[in-house]
C-alpha cells in the first residue's frame, strides 16, 4: 500500500520516526498473499508492496541521533536511520530473565471466606451464590427465604467451596517473560512465531496504528497473505510471549529502519488483548490474557499504585494507511520546580504552572510545546534550560532546551502521579503535533513511564503508577 502524501507530519515515538524510512515497494509482496480463495471470488483490488508512512521531511529533526550518550539525550522519536549509537551499545545492554508462569496477584475482590461474610452478601449477590453451588433459588425472593436453604449441615460450607472454585477459576493466567530494555530509548519483547517457533523481537510502541513486521522476515517465517483487510496483513500464525498463547499473530509487511535485532512493532492492535505489567527497571512483564468477563480486574498487585486513566486521542492531519493514527492521552500539570512551585502545581494554578494535555508513548523520551514552555517562563534568566545538540540524519546540527519540570499526572480518583523530569522544549516533531488548538501539549516518555513498575490496560483504558516518581 503507498497512501498519497499529506502535508508534513511530526514523529511519533521511535517506531513512527523510523517509519521516515519506509520507502515504496520494490518487491512483490504476491508471495505472502497465497491464501486459498474459493473459484470465482472476486478479489478486492490492493496495491501490493510494503506500507509507505505519510511523514514529511520536516520530521526529519526526529531522525536525529544525540551527541551526547546520556539517555537523557535522546530526543524524543530518535530516528532509527540513524541508529548507530544504540547499535554500538546494543550487544551489552540487552537485559532479560528466564520466562516463568506467577500465579494471579490481587485486584479481584475476594469471595466470601466465612458463613458471616456470605450471610452479609446484597440479596442480588446471595441467589447468585446460591445457584452457582446447585441450589434451586427460584422460590427465593428475600434473603430470609435464601437463608433457610443454608440450614442443612454441609450447604454453608458447599457454597463458599463453589465460590472460591469459581473464583479462582476466573482469574485470568499471569506469565512473566523478559522484558528487552536498551537503556531509555525503547523496549522490545520476543515472540514465538510459527510452526517452527522463530524467535522474533518486536519494539513496542503506542503510537502507530497497527503492528508492522519487516517484509523480509514475514517472508523468511512463510507469512500468508490475508484477504479482504486494508492496510495488507499477513498471517504468521500462532505466536507465544514465553508460554503464553497469544493466538493467531497478523501484522503488516513494511520497510523500514529497526533497531537492532528487532523486525517490527507491536502497536495498540496487539497490546489490547492482554492486561500488561511492564517492570523496565528489573526488565521483566507480567502478562495476562483479558478475561471473558471484562468486569474481572486487573490480575496485578494495584494497591500501592495509583490509577490514571487516559482516552485514545486522534492526531490531526497525520494518518497511515489511511487509518486515524490515535494516542494514548492523559491530563498533567505541568511547573517549574522548587517548593513554591510544586506547591502551586498541586493546588491551583499559579503564574509557574499549567494545565497541558500529555500523550503516552512508550519509545520516547518526555518533551513539551513551545506554548506550553512560553507559558511557563522557561528559558528567562531565572530559569534556564540545558543545551542539548543532535545531529540529523543529513548531518545538520541543531540544539534544544531540557528544563526539569515538575508534572502532576492524570485526574484519577486518588490523585495525581507525581515526578520531576527533564523535558525537552520546541522538539521540531512536537510542534507539528496538531490536537486541541490553543490547548499546550506534552509527551510523557520511557524515561517518565519506566521509573517504577507500572500496570497498562488497554481494556480499561488505564495506566496505574507509583504515586511518587521521585
Amino acid at each position: 500500500l503507498k497512501p498519497p502524501l499529506g502535508r508534513a507530519h511530526a514523529a511519533l515515538g521511535r517506531a513512527a520516526a523510523m517509519l521516515l524510512a519506509v520507502r515504496p515497494a520494490d518487491t512483490d509482496l504476491s508471495g505472502l498473499r497465497r491464501l486459498a480463495r474459493p473459484s470465482g471470488h472476486a478479489r478486492r483490488p490492493q496495491a501490493e508492496g510494503p506500507l509507505q508512512h505519510p511523514l514529511g521531511a520536516a520530521a526529519s529533526c526526529s531522525s536525529a541521533a544525540p551527541v551526547r550518550r546520556e539517555a537523557s539525550a535522546w530526543g524524543w522519536g530518535c530516528a532509527h536511520a540513524a541508529i548507530g549509537v544504540v547499535a554500538a551499545r546494543a550487544a551489552g545492554r540487552r537485559r532479560g530473565a528466564r520466562a516463568r508462569v506467577v500465579a494471579a496477584g490481587a485486584g479481584a475482590a475476594p469471595p466470601p471466606a466465612t458463613p458471616e461474610e456470605l450471610r452479609a452478601l446484597r440479596l442480588k449477590d446471595l441467589k447468585r451464590a446460591l445457584a452457582t453451588a446447585g441450589l434451586d433459588v427460584s422460590g427465593c425472593f428475600d434473603k430470609e427465604s435464601l437463608f433457610e436453604l443454608l440450614k442443612p449441615e454441609g450447604v454453608t460450607e458447599r457454597v463458599l467451596a463453589s465460590l472460591q472454585a469459581v473464583a479462582e477459576a476466573s482469574k485470568p493466567k499471569v506469565y512473566s517473560v523478559p522484558l528487552v530494555v536498551e537503556e531509555n530509548t525503547f523496549i522490545a519483547l520476543d515472540l514465538k512465531l510459527g510452526p517452527n517457533s522463530a524467535v522474533a523481537r518486536f519494539m513496542v510502541d503506542t503510537s502507530t496504528p497497527f503492528t508492522t513486521i519487516l517484509e523480509d522476515w514475514a517472508k523468511r517465517l512463510g507469512a500468508i497473505g490475508v484477504s479482504g483487510v486494508n492496510p495488507p496483513q499477513v498471517s504468521l500464525g500462532s505466536a507465544y510471549l514465553g508460554d503464553l498463547d497469544c493466538g493467531e499473530f497478523r501484522a503488516v509487511p513494511v520497510v523500514m529502519a529497526v533497531p537492532p535485532g528487532c523486525c517490527g512493532v507491536l502497536s495498540l492492535d496487539f497490546l489490547s488483548r492482554f492486561d500488561w505489567e511492564f517492570d523496565v527497571q528489573n526488565c521483566q512483564v507480567q502478562v495476562a490474557k483479558v478475561p471473558t468477563d471484562t468486569a474481572v480486574p486487573v490480575p496485578f498487585d494495584i494497591t500501592s499504585l495509583r490509577k490514571v486513566p487516559f482516552e485514545l486521542k486522534v492526531a490531526k492531519n497525520m494518518s497511515m494507511g489511511g487509518m486515524e493514527i490515535k494516542l494514548l492521552k492523559a491530563p498533567v500539570k505541568m511547573g517549574r520546580q522548587g517548593a513554591a512551585a510544586a506547591e502551586m502545581l498541586l493546588g491551583s494554578l499559579g503564574s509557574f504552572s499549567l494545565d497541558c494535555e500529555a500523550y503516552l508513548f512508550f519509545a520516547s523520551v518526555s518533551a513539551c510545546s513551545k506554548d506550553a514552555a512560553e507559558a511557563l517562563a522557561l528559558g528567562g534568566e531565572d530559569y534556564p534550560g540545558k543545551g542539548k545538540q543532535m545531529i540529523t540524519p543529513d548531518g545538520k546540527s541543531q540544539t534544544f532546551q531540557d528544563y526539569g519540570l515538575s508534572l502532576a499526572v492524570g485526574d484519577g480518583p486518588d490523585g495525581p502521579v507525581a515526578v520531576n523530569a527533564e523535558v525537552c522544549v520546541d522538539h521540531p516533531g512536537l510542534q507539528k503535533l496538531a490536537f486541541n488548538t490553543g490547548v499546550p501539549t506534552a509527551i510523557l516518555g520511557l524515561d517518565v513511564l519506566g521509573r517504577s513498575r507500572m500496570v497498562f490496560s488497554p481494556r480499561e483504558m488505564c495506566i496505574w503508577m507509583q504515586p511518587d516518581l521521585g
